[in-house]
């Protein structure tokens, strides 16, 4: 195949340069007249903003990229609502056969393009929203069909569930920790399913890493326990504790482990176990006791794991588990020296 010889730029400019301005405005005419169409418009485009003295395309080319971010968020408004109704998995009329197994890389558009929004943009609020719906969507896909697949995340393959967290809550924070959103944030480490491989903790340590502040993590934890109180009134209202959805069970649960690990930071007593058990609701008090040590061996003191673990043993009438009680012996030896 024989190789083009075409001009390079400078090759161009330097062919150009100390000709006359009626060659050159002729020679222009000319390469003109053999652009196609759509190549003239796009030379259109430029010449008008280069003879206007507005530079060559780059407030066109910021211009375009707002148009397509908001065509972007609009797209993505109507694939949530189409994947929610379950259409990019179940037959139907809406979502066409072949485009339901594109469901991951329209995902993987719409975050690729979302995150990298800056805070300074204006759309920021509405692509934050748009974020948050879509983990939601994944995540709810981690336990119902929503896709043809039971790890959404992971088909996806552009980020974890838990890092996506961690981006929302570190977008959040610059609006502002109001009650709302500091729900928001707890709702969403707490309140869905989870991928197979991540756990509920991973969530609440992340939340708990975001909001280093003892005002912000008092706050957190004011409003979990309403949340958590609130999911026990409901579940009063079944006569029998086998009828109570699993659903509701577990996410009280999840508040109070989240509740518990942010008590951590100001010391765990008697008090503090006590309305950790209240709320567990385990069949057997030993697994309630190992929980709660594993959080302090992560999150919290030496000093507070031995009062756990004597106050759980001696007052509960617990009998530890042979792992817990050989720990107890190292650390209660190098607290005593």
């Amino acid at each position: 195949m024989e190789k083009n010889n075409h001009m390079k730029v400078k090759e161009l400019r330097d062919t150009l340069k100390d000709k006359d301005v009626k060659l050159v405005n002729e020679a222009f005419v000319e390469v003109y007249k053999m652009l196609s169409k759509d190549k003239k418009e796009d030379a259109d485009v430029m010449l008008g903003n280069i003879l206007s003295g507005n530079g060559k395309v780059k407030k066109q080319k910021k211009e375009a990229e707002k148009e397509d971010l908001s065509a972007l968020l609009d797209e993505a408004e109507i694939f949530l609502e189409n994947a929610n109704q379950g259409y990019y998995n179940a037959p139907n009329r809406i979502v066409p056969k072949s485009e339901r197994p594109k469901w991951r890389f329209k995902v993987k558009k719409y975050l690729k393009t979302f995150l990298a929004v800056s805070i300074d943009d204006p759309t920021y609020p509405k692509v934050l929203e748009k974020i948050i719906q879509l983990y939601i969507l994944l995540s709810k896909a981690c336990g119902v069909y929503l896709f043809s697949s039971d790890d959404p995340f992971a088909s996806v393959g552009y980020i974890s569930q838990v890092d996506l967290y961690d981006c929302i809550i570190e977008r959040m924070i610059p609006l502002g920790l109001n009650d709302q959103a500091i729900e928001l944030m707890i709702q969403l480490a707490c309140d869905f399913d989870l991928d197979p491989m991540t756990l509920h903790m991973e969530f609440h340590d992340r939340l708990l890493a975001n909001l280093d502040l003892e005002e912000q993590r008092k706050d957190v934890i004011r409003i979990a326990k309403i949340m958590r109180e609130n999911a026990l009134e409901k579940l009063k209202k079944y006569k029998s504790k086998y009828q109570r959805p699993y659903e509701l069970v577990s996410v009280m649960r999840e508040y109070n482990d989240l509740i518990f690990i942010f008590l951590t930071a100001f010391g765990i007593g008697k008090k503090e176990v006590d309305d950790y058990l209240k709320y567990d609701q385990e069949k057997d008090e030993e697994v309630s006791m190992y929980k709660m040590l594993d959080y302090i061996d992560i999150f919290g003191a030496d000093e507070d794991w031995v009062d756990v673990y004597e106050y759980m043993a001696v007052a509960k009438k617990v009998t530890p588990r042979k792992k817990l009680q050989e720990k107890y012996k190292e650390l209660k030896k190098e607290i005593n020296g």
